[in-house]
């Protein structure tokens, strides 16, 4: 994984902005082998301790609450790469032959 961020106070919120970069692997939904999975995910939020306080400063951030002024990186940042993740993962375009990822031969269909 790797971080890029900026942050700025703008009153009792903190404006975090840059780019998360995530390398790793899932499975196909269509093949079922590994595929490799490389994320990009904008980050533009502001980071307060409720809510209303980042929406006071812009309606358009997306909120993320720091309870107390602590906010859980680690977990904050998993949110962000769960809901980047694609819902149903599939290696490019498989027609027929074997995946050009996984080297798997579709199973034959018949009648």
């Amino acid at each position: 994984m790797k971080l890029r961020l900026t942050l700025s106070r703008r009153g009792q919120v903190v404006l975090a902005e840059g780019e998360l970069q995530v390398l790793g692997s899932v499975l196909c939904e269509r093949c079922l082998g590994a595929m490799p999975l490389s994320l990009r995910v904008p980050l533009r939020v502001g980071i307060g301790e409720s809510e209303a306080a980042v929406e006071a400063l812009d309606p358009e951030l997306d909120a993320v609450v720091a309870a107390n002024g602590i906010l859980d990186l680690q977990t904050w940042l998993e949110d962000e790469t769960l809901l980047a993740l694609p819902m149903v993962p599939r290696c490019e375009i498989w027609v027929e032959g074997p995946c050009s990822v996984s080297n798997m031969v579709p199973p034959q269909v018949t009648n």
